[in-house]
């Protein structure tokens, strides 16, 4: 929950219920109901700021917030995405009109969304390989069977076909996810509206987490959002940012199997709700942000420019990455764990 003490900007998540964010001079506080400061941070520590449920911005904040070109991104207390306020960017007309061209281009997209699709499952495949190892039987099955799934999507014939191998690989890997828990939280496999356990719950916050990195980062980078190359278009569902989160999805199940194995939360630090399925108490919500913040300071190696970078600059560079896939007639290289 504190920001980052490097120089490079971070994010601010505020969860506390009922606190306030004000601006005095070039910093932002964070207040509780009793006007007790919780957090200090400069703005220009800050690129993005997110909201978690009943937190109020002051009208100054809010203004100074957007005319730096701080992402402003509000959410629901469990983390489900509402609205969000950035800044003017004079987007890039010409880089917009070539990525609607690459839509109508099938070979392309299908060879982009086939490196998408085969770097998520290989990337599942290591973090399953990285942590303690699963029941004999389960891994051995697994594991091939996932090796074998990347290799069809690599030559998958279409992006329906490649869609399916995707859905086969998801499930088969969530099985094996769910055998490396050390603690019986009731997951039988993925579930996400609602999400009907603690680990459900987990996930679908983390991916709502690491969505508003990357459609932050396609903002920036002067792409349209809407339009991808794997995922189908639909009216009011950005596209592009699932597409690029694709083979970064292992990094959030990583870190929910930390905190499960590790015991930092439990069955307690969860409850049922008849309509919104498996929710998270406050407790639950600021360990997880606390921990997807530092991940997100973690560094790992970007080919696209031969620099280790932290995985926040990683997102912002494979945006780029995309925009000069849709200018130039090279390959999108996407981020594959070894």
């Amino acid at each position: 929950m504190s920001d980052s003490d490097d120089i490079a900007p971070t994010s601010l998540y505020v969860v506390e219920q009922g606190s306030r964010l004000h601006r005095v001079g070039a910093r932002l506080l964070v207040r509780d109901r009793e006007r007790r400061v919780l957090r200090d941070v400069p703005m220009f520590r800050l690129d993005r700021v997110l909201l978690f449920g009943n937190v109020e911005v002051t009208t100054e904040a809010f203004v100074q917030i957007v005319r730096k070109g701080i992402d402003l991104v509000y959410l629901t207390r469990t983390g489900s995405f509402k609205c969000r306020a950035n800044p003017l960017r004079l987007e890039d007309a010409e880089l917009r009109v070539l990525q609607y061209r690459l839509s109508l281009d099938v070979e392309r997209r299908l060879a982009a969304a086939r490196r998408m699709v085969a770097a998520k499952i290989g990337n599942c495949r290591v973090l399953l390989r990285r942590t303690t190892p699963a029941a004999p039987p389960i891994r051995g099955a697994l594991m091939p069977k996932l090796k074998q799934l990347a290799s069809e999507a690599e030559r998958a014939p279409s992006l329906e076909f490649l869609r399916g191998i995707e859905g086969t690989a998801a499930r088969e890997y969530f099985a094996g996810l769910g055998a490396k828990l050390k603690q019986d939280l009731g997951f039988l496999g993925r579930a996400r509206r609602p999400p009907r356990d603690p680990v459900n719950a987990l996930l679908s916050f983390g991916y709502t987490l690491l969505y508003g990195q990357v459609l932050s980062a396609v903002h920036t980078a002067g792409l349209d959002p809407y339009q991808g190359v794997l995922h189908v278009i639909q009216k009011g569902r950005p596209s592009l940012p699932l597409d690029l989160m694709e083979e970064l999805r292992p990094l959030v199940d990583g870190l929910v199997l930390g905190l499960v194995n590790r015991v930092a939360l439990t069955a307690r630090d969860f409850r049922m709700d008849p309509q919104l399925g498996c929710r998270m108490s406050e407790r639950a919500l600021a360990r997880f942000v606390d921990t997807f913040h530092a991940r997100m300071r973690g560094t790992v190696l970007s080919e696209a420019t031969g620099r280790t970078v932290s995985y926040s600059e990683f997102i912002r560079l494979q945006a780029r990455a995309f925009a000069d896939f849709t200018r130039r007639n090279t390959e999108y290289i996407p981020l594959c764990w070894r």
